[in-house]
């Protein structure tokens, strides 16, 4: 009797082992889409650089003011020119097309550009007709991050092997299905691959002006500008015919850059990092100031740093705060006090007056004469917002919703000067 009841417990597991393994198919396997990459060859890439005629505000990105002009990132894809002669009635006249372009700078009569791996020089004596007069090419690490969308992480996907030799990934093709075991793979095929402010106080005032998310900027006659890890030096004592020259290693975590005297702060992840730039062919750094991992722009102001944290991000941390450092011994940095924010991007300084661009929270205006005690002057919260820049008792915020220009002149209560609303899709 016990051998039956044995022999029954056997059959009964060996029909529930075969129901779970069974998933649609007689032999446990499963279906799953194959993708090939679609590519922007370097030969395209290098011949993709045009003026176009003005379009509207898209997925706009970071923010460059140069004279009477606003240039605004559309991210990946170009730099819309804006006539900003009369802030209260701001006109696109052009968009310049350059494929993977995130940063900005200005010289002179010379924008400089990032194009995926390429950094390219145009002249924009008249800003509605940009010309490419130089190209560096492949000093920028390959843009694996953008290689792969959420569904690399779908077990029902997976994506052929690319080739770096044949240009860059802008998207991917279906290219059939295909029926796998899954025990006969570790890992997913596409594990395989990996990726690998205001007021920034530009030293000549040839130059312009970047946010504090800022990437590039001008330091006399070099273009500084963050590279994966590295801060890479261009001289651009000739504008037009910019010149690789020298190139730091910094740290994996850097993200932005802001100019102030004679010093040069770099946001970090892990924490602000201060260089001497006193030579700025060489500068050297002074000291690190860590926190909290989070993203996280700086600008300065006599002997205080201001640090946003921005937590629930791929940046990593969960703080979302303003920290206030003082830095009036810029060997020996201390925090004075940190503020709750509710998920901080861009700032901007001018004198005692501080505006926090808090994302979903909108914008917030603060009289920081008292770093302990801080004083909320204005708030906006109509939208959300990115970052910021201040000229002349202006400020030109960008946000997902568009460009937005205020006269700060009343620090309790801006005056909206003008908006460019960004126009979606279905004209919405």
């Amino acid at each position: 009797m016990k051998r039956l009841v044995w022999w029954a417990l056997i059959f009964i597991t060996m029909i529930l082992m075969i129901s779970c393994t069974d998933s649609g198919s007689s032999n446990g396997t499963v279906t799953r889409t194959v993708y090939e990459p679609e590519y922007l060859t370097f030969d395209e890439l290098r011949t993709a650089v045009r003026t176009s005629s003005p379009r509207t505000l898209g997925d706009t990105g970071k923010i460059y003011l140069k004279d009477d002009f606003v240039f605004v990132n559309e991210l990946y894809e170009g730099v819309h020119v804006i006539d900003n002669s009369d802030p209260e009635n701001p006109v696109i006249t052009a968009f310049i097309e350059i494929p993977g372009n995130v940063d900005i700078a200005i010289r002179g009569t010379i924008l400089y550009a990032d194009s995926y791996v390429d950094l390219v020089a145009l002249d924009i004596s008249d800003p509605a007709v940009a010309v490419e007069v130089k190209r560096l090419e492949d000093i920028f690490p390959y843009p694996y991050e953008l290689v792969y969308d959420d569904a690399l992480y779908d077990d029902d996907v997976r994506y052929e092997d690319f080739d770096v030799s044949e240009g860059i990934v802008v998207g991917w093709e279906e290219a059939g299905t295909e029926t796998y075991d899954p025990d006969d793979y570790l890992y997913d095929d596409a594990d395989m691959v990996s990726g690998g402010d205001s007021g920034a106080a530009e030293s000549s005032s040839d130059t312009g002006t970047g946010g504090s998310l800022a990437r590039f900027t001008i330091v006399d006659d070099y273009l500084y500008v963050l590279s994966g890890g590295d801060l890479q030096l261009l001289d651009i004592g000739e504008p037009d015919d910019p010149v690789l020259w020298n190139r730091l290693s910094v740290g994996w975590d850097i993200e932005t850059l802001f100019p102030y005297e004679d010093k040069l702060f770099i946001g970090a992840m892990t924490g602000m990092y201060i260089y001497d730039n006193s030579d700025p062919a060489y500068p050297v750094e002074i000291c690190r100031f860590l926190h909290a991992t989070s993203c996280d722009p700086v600008v300065v102001s006599g002997d205080y740093a201001y640090v946003t944290l921005r937590g629930g991000t791929m940046c990593g941390g969960m703080d979302n705060q303003l920290d206030i450092i003082d830095i009036s011994d810029i060997e020996e940095p201390v925090l004075v006090k940190s503020w709750a924010m509710q998920g901080p991007y861009g700032l901007g300084i001018d004198g005692d007056i501080l505006f926090i661009c808090d994302g979903a929270a909108g914008l917030k205006v603060y009289d920081v004469s008292d770093a302990e005690s801080i004083e909320l002057l204005d708030h906006i919260s109509d939208y959300e917002t990115y970052d910021v820049i201040l000229t002349d008792a202006s400020a030109i915020v960008v946000g997902p919703g568009g460009l937005y220009q205020y006269d700060y002149s009343d620090t309790s209560d801006l005056e909206l000067l003008s908006t460019l609303v960004i126009q979606t899709t279905d004209g919405e």
